[in-house]
């Protein structure tokens, strides 16, 4: 495992696509339906969100998982296998990559000063 992301804490898969298959508003529906469906149902899941491009080119997918074992575990899934294997076969895959949350958890509260309170 990544030794920046650990294994406890969020973890967000983050997958930048450009349609090539020429259908966008179907792919689309396509790729929601899944994000709402099977994908919402991925054990370790919390969350998904799905945006589309102004140009109708390119379409952004943000997953949230427990943690990065969660997101693992869900590789092996069949319905995302197939999933992504539609991704591939109808759309560019620009960036995908996992991302953590910053939050820090510092209980002191900086003024404006730059001082500790």
């Amino acid at each position: 495992m990544p030794s920046s992301l650990g294994a406890d804490g969020q973890v967000s898969a983050v997958r930048l696509l450009e349609v090539t298959s020429g259908d966008y508003d179907c792919f689309f529906s396509c790729v929601a339906s899944f994000v709402e469906g099977p994908g919402a149902q991925l054990e370790g899941a919390l969350s998904a969100q799905l945006f589309g491009s102004l140009d109708a080119r390119r379409i952004l997918i943000v997953a949230q998982f427990r943690s990065y074992r969660d997101w693992v575990r869900a590789q092996w899934d069949a319905e995302l296998g197939t999933f992504l294997e539609t991704i591939y076969t109808r759309a560019r895959v620009i960036e995908f990559n996992l991302y953590r949350r910053y939050h820090s958890d510092r209980s002191e509260k900086i003024n404006a000063s730059g001082h500790s309170s």
